[in-house]
C-alpha cells in the first residue's frame, strides 16, 4: 500500500513490504513473514537483516526461535535526516566544483 513511498525513502521492494507487514502483524517469525508478505523465505532473511541495519526492525529470541519486531515508522524521517546531513555535508564541496570557472582549452589547426 505504502511501498512506493517506502522505496522512495531508500528502501528495496522486498524490504518495504516487509516493514509493511511487520506494521500490520507485529512480531513475527522469518515464517510468517515470508507467508503474510508472499515472499522467498531465503529473501525474507535478507531483507530483514537489511531492515535491521537500518534500525526498522529488531531480532528477538523466545524459546530458540528467532522473531522480528518492528521499529517505529518514526524512524523513517531519522533515515531521512540521517541521508539529508550527509548531503549537506558535502555540499560545499560540491557547490565549489560547480562554481569553479574551467578554462576550456581550443586548439586551432
Amino acid at each position: 500500500m505504502y511501498s512506493n513511498i517506502l522505496e522512495e525513502v531508500g528502501l528495496s521492494p522486498n524490504e518495504a513490504k516487509l516493514y509493511e507487514t511487520l506494521l500490520k502483524t507485529g512480531t513475527s517469525s522469518i515464517n510468517k513473514l515470508s507467508i503474510e508478505s508472499n515472499i522467498h523465505r531465503r529473501n525474507v532473511y535478507d531483507s530483514v537483516d537489511k531492515l535491521i541495519k537500518k534500525g526498522l526492525a529488531n531480532e528477538e529470541f523466545i524459546s530458540g526461535t528467532k522473531f522480528i519486531k518492528p521499529v517505529g515508522p518514526s524512524r523513517l524521517l531519522d533515515i531521512v535526516k540521517e541521508k539529508e546531513n550527509k548531503i549537506n555535508s558535502i555540499l560545499p564541496a560540491l557547490q565549489k566544483k560547480f562554481n569553479k570557472k574551467i578554462e576550456v582549452e581550443q586548439a586551432i589547426v
